[in-house]
């Protein structure tokens, strides 16, 4: 056998299958077809409310920190922002608020007489088995026909919402999305944070107050007009003190030595004239040398023992004598001097000291103060900044409440929810098609069945197929022979 007679007894054999099970393949396609088309023609119609939503870059995304003045954070992230959008929409919590104002039973009337499945496809009550309540099963088939998804890679959110009444469709949806943009406004209002500031301005405004009150009793208390002035003025003074005190030791030391000097020497040698060096001893002193001179001419022209020579030598002693007695005396009264100058510069020292550790106290007391008041100051400082800062941020809290009060958010309704004229469910056309090809595919699966029992053979072909013999007569089957020939008989004496 060839191949072309292969594929031609392949496309007989095809068509004597189709041909010997004409009537049961039309028969099984026309009723699944007709059952099929009336399942189609008997689910409820199911319409879809649509709308648009635009989720923006706006001030929800800015985080503005609130303990210091540094610079705002802003949230760049677009995906994760709209995804926490679409969950929010979608989520039990919009749903079940949704349902809640509009009334289970006006959202879907027949909930408690009919499981979803009959609700779905037929017209007429069918008893339910469920333990779930009105409400639970209600948000199940609200969240199972709705649907959000983001619109590409814009920041638009389409929304849809699947429901046999267009009018219910269209309310339910709207009413979602006005929830859903107060849900926003909910999620990132500022009346807390709003409250929280007023709290705090009144808190820093009182702590302001007591900080300036304080400030200005230390001024009062300690009579400050102005402490570098005041200070200024000690450190001259206390410098001159210094210097003074340095003079003074200079002359303590100065006039010590002079007296130790003195104390060292039996008489001292004056060599000017002052008050410890008057004239009479100077004087005297000329004297002994006129007299010391005449004797060195006497010595030339006499001998030692010439009466002038004798006579001139008694003058020197005597004046030497007399010269003794004088420098002893104001020797004395010369020490007595310099003790008295010394117990006066002791005295002046002592004062001087007194009166430098009195500048170094006060000078001290004055850095205290100005360590106070320089607290205080501070303290004054920053309780202003901070109430400066948190009237700011007050000022802009006070503007975000006034924006969520008017509803000036980042999220807008781009298109409104749509009342819808035709509805999406079921597809007539479709539907219809997909039958038709069911209804082909059972017949042609049932005829194969039949077939591929059958242990008949009902052509030549099948006989040489199966046993390699081949037929050399066909004799029909006697019962179906004289049946045919009764018929033919009857319809022709008709």
């Amino acid at each position: 056998m060839t191949e072309n007679e292969s594929r031609n007894m392949s496309l007989r054999d095809v068509l004597n299958f189709v041909f010997k099970y004409q009537k049961r393949i039309l028969w099984i396609f026309f009723s699944v077809f007709i059952v099929l088309a009336a399942v189609l023609f008997l689910m409820r119609p199911v319409y879809e409310s649509t709308a648009r939503i635009i989720i923006q870059i706006g001030r929800e995304n800015v985080y503005t920190p609130m303990t210091s003045d540094s610079q705002q954070l802003f949230d760049f992230s677009v995906d994760q922002r709209i995804n926490s959008k679409v969950e929010l929409l979608t989520g039990v919590n919009s749903i079940e608020r949704t349902i809640k104002a509009l009334g289970v039973k006006n959202v879907y009337p027949d909930i408690d007489s009919r499981p979803y499945v009959a609700t779905r496809f037929f017209n007429f009550p069918l008893p339910s088995f469920s333990d779930e309540t009105d409400m639970q099963k209600a948000i199940m088939l609200f969240k199972k026909n709705l649907d959000a998804s983001r619109k590409d890679k814009t920041d638009f959110v389409e929304v849809a919402f699947n429901h046999p009444d267009p009018v219910i469709a269209q309310a339910a949806l709207a009413k979602l999305v006005d929830i859903f943009i107060q849900e926003h406004v909910n999620l990132y209002q500022e009346s807390e944070r709003y409250k929280f500031l007023v709290s705090q301005v009144d808190s820093l405004r009182n702590d302001l107050e007591q900080s300036e009150a304080n400030l200005k009793t230390f001024k009062s208390e300690h009579n400050i007009a102005s402490l570098f002035q005041e200070k200024t003025i000690l450190l001259e003074l206390k410098a001159t003190a210094e210097q003074k005190l340095l003079d003074t030791q200079s002359d303590i030391s100065e006039n010590q030595g002079r007296l130790d000097s003195l104390q060292s020497s039996g008489t001292a040698e004056f060599g000017q004239e002052t008050d410890l060096n008057p004239i009479s001893i100077s004087e005297i002193r000329r004297m002994i040398a006129e007299l010391r001179l005449r004797e060195e001419q006497y010595l030339n022209d006499y001998t030692a023992k010439n009466p002038l020579v004798i006579g001139i030598r008694k003058e020197i002693r005597t004046a030497e004598s007399l010269l003794h007695g004088e420098e002893q005396a104001y020797h004395d009264k010369a020490k007595l001097s310099i003790i008295h100058t010394l117990e006066s510069l002791h005295t002046k020292e002592a004062r001087l000291l007194a009166k430098h550790k009195d500048y170094d106290r006060q000078l001290q007391e004055l850095v205290d103060r100005e360590t106070a008041l320089k607290d205080l100051e501070r303290k004054v400082s920053i309780n202003e900044d901070n109430y400066k800062l948190y009237v700011k941020k007050l000022e802009e809290s006070r503007i975000s409440k006034e924006m969520d009060e008017q509803g000036i958010i980042n999220v807008s309704t781009v298109d409104p929810p749509t009342l819808p004229i035709k509805a999406v469910k079921p597809k007539i056309g479709m539907g219809l098609g997909i039958a038709a090809l069911v209804g082909v595919l059972i017949a042609m699966l049932v005829s194969l069945y039949s077939e591929y029992f059958s242990h008949t053979m009902n052509s030549a072909e099948e006989v040489h197929r199966w046993t390699g013999l081949d037929v050399v007569a066909i004799l029909p089957d006697a019962e179906e022979s004289s049946e045919k020939k009764r018929r033919i008989s009857q319809g022709e004496l008709a």
